[in-house]
């Protein structure tokens, strides 16, 4: 191959590079921003669980919600 050639592959292959790094980098960033958006989830429907559950009910984890006085 000429200079030229291999000038011209490193230059595609440095950009494609760069391209690269700069998609992985805003995925990162997007799935840390969704990581963040479900823990408050989670957290928001740990504390609505907590609040609707009676002391009864927690403690019998063999029947369903509901059923205590079937």
């Amino acid at each position: 191959m000429s200079k030229e050639t291999d000038s011209i592959i490193d230059a595609v292959f440095d950009s494609a590079t760069a391209w690269a790094i700069y998609g992985l980098g805003a995925s990162k960033r997007g799935l840390e921003a969704t990581a963040h958006w479900l823990e408050a989830r989670a957290k928001v429907i740990g504390e609505l669980a907590t609040k609707l559950s009676s002391p009864a009910e927690a403690a019998s984890t063999d029947e369903a919600p509901g059923t205590q006085n079937a």
